[in-house]
């Protein structure tokens, strides 16, 4: 599926049903404080990073692995910065985002407060 033709799903009744829930429980979640960076990992088209960086009191970088969603989300949200990575090896210093906002299993309603490094706060695995 092309970048566009997902982030439309967004726009459909249930898309959008969907959306609007996981993001009301991902900024609950997040509990952000002026002046957080928040990560948001495998952002794909960038649809709650460009939420988030409306909202939220501080910077929002989206990171994910494919160019073409990433161009896609850049076109979409200049706000943002935007970062071809692998979420695995995560290309910024150790403490540099206040909060990581995992998209991709934002079903769950959890967001993690948690080191670029790779270690993670509060006993997550």
């Amino acid at each position: 599926m092309n970048p566009a033709d997902y982030d439309a799903w967004y726009d459909s009744e249930r898309g959008r049903w969907i959306g609007e829930t996981e993001y009301r429980l991902l900024v609950h979640e997040l509990a952000p404080r002026p002046g957080d960076r928040t990560l948001d990992v495998g952002c794909g088209t960038g649809w709650f990073a460009r939420r988030l960086a409306h909202d939220l009191p501080g910077p929002v970088t989206g990171l994910d692995l494919n160019a073409d969603s990433l161009s896609f989300a850049a076109k979409r949200d200049t706000t943002s910065s935007h970062v071809q990575a692998d979420a695995r090896r995560l290309p910024f210093a150790d403490n540099a985002f206040a909060r990581l906002q995992p998209c991709a299993s934002s079903t769950t309603g959890r967001s993690h407060s948690r080191r670029s490094s790779g270690s993670h706060a509060g006993g997550l695995p």
